[in-house]
């Protein structure tokens, strides 16, 4: 309870500091750690379909990122 303390206070502080717009992007890679603890701890299989989603998160991930740097470098 007191790690899930810590990420929800250091999620807040991370939004607060940063902008919604710049932090709610990472919140798709929940998913992805996840998939990770659930492949390493229960020893899920690592399929096709589940790298193939993997890979469209981190590419969304890339795509949202890189549009909103874009953005903020074009109003200033």
């Amino acid at each position: 309870m007191l790690c899930s303390s810590f990420a929800i206070a250091a999620w807040q502080v991370n939004v607060y500091r940063l902008g919604a717009n710049r932090v709610l992007v990472y919140l798709y890679l929940v998913t992805l750690v996840g998939l990770m603890a659930s492949v390493v701890l229960l020893g899920e299989d690592l399929g096709v379909a589940k790298i193939a989603g993997a890979a469209a998160i981190l590419f969304g991930v890339y795509l949202a990122r890189r549009a909103s740097s874009e953005i903020a470098r074009f109003c200033t």
